[in-house]
């Protein structure tokens, strides 16, 4: 399951692409909302439904994954780059208001009308959808984010490991092994049909399904 605003799901990301890269016949991309709204705690926004709001406003446009891939590169940019920043839209009162400038540049970058989204933020079209997807995750024992499914079995692997700098990145062999040992285990059983469901909880909080 997936939060737009989590360290963690912005390392996760790039992974995500890498996967679908190398087994684009074998492996299907289901992602789901697990917003953790930290910063309304302190009685500030609700930034990772808001933005989980944005995203499915998006795809009402037919911009879902291009919303999705953006705000994640332009995340992972302030993580590498502008630390306090990203920092802020994860956990400051005005954390929307801040991830906005960006969320209005990606949308124009990419042919939203912002002016829709905005209008079903005010609505609240999408935020039932999003707490069912909450909800989901909660049943199948997600308590944080990221959160990955492989088959429908929870992901326990190590898919993170420190770079040359020290700082945490992604490590792709991670899931690329246990996607061999699934596809291997279900051409023992003699299935020919070996399309295989990754599910993550993140950011918003995203699956891989």
């Amino acid at each position: 399951m997936s939060v737009f605003t989590s360290a963690f799901w912005v390392i996760l990301h790039p992974l995500i692409k890498e996967v679908l890269k190398k087994y684009p016949d074998k492996v299907r991309y289901v992602a789901k909302h697990f917003p953790l709204d930290f910063p309304v705690a302190e009685g500030g926004e609700a930034v990772d439904t808001k933005i989980a709001e944005v995203v499915e406003a998006a795809g009402a446009q037919g911009k879902y994954w291009e919303m999705t891939d953006k705000i994640m590169e332009k995340f992972y940019e302030l993580l590498k780059t502008n630390r306090q920043e990203f920092n802020e839209i994860h956990g400051a009162k005005d954390a929307f208001t801040k991830a906005q400038k960006y969320l209005k540049e990606i949308a124009k970058d990419i042919g939203v009308d912002y002016g829709k989204v905005e209008e079903a933020l005010d609505k609240g079209i999408y935020k039932e959808k999003i707490e069912r997807h909450k909800n989901t995750g909660m049943k199948v024992g997600v308590g944080g984010t990221p959160s990955v499914f492989v088959n429908g079995k929870m992901f326990e692997g190590n898919w993170l490991r420190r770079g040359p700098d020290g700082q945490p990145q992604g490590n792709p062999e991670a899931f690329f092994q246990v996607i061999k040992e699934e596809l291997k285990n279900q051409q023992k059983k003699g299935d020919k049909n070996i399309i295989k469901r990754l599910k993550f909880f993140i950011i918003n909080n995203f699956i891989i399904g």
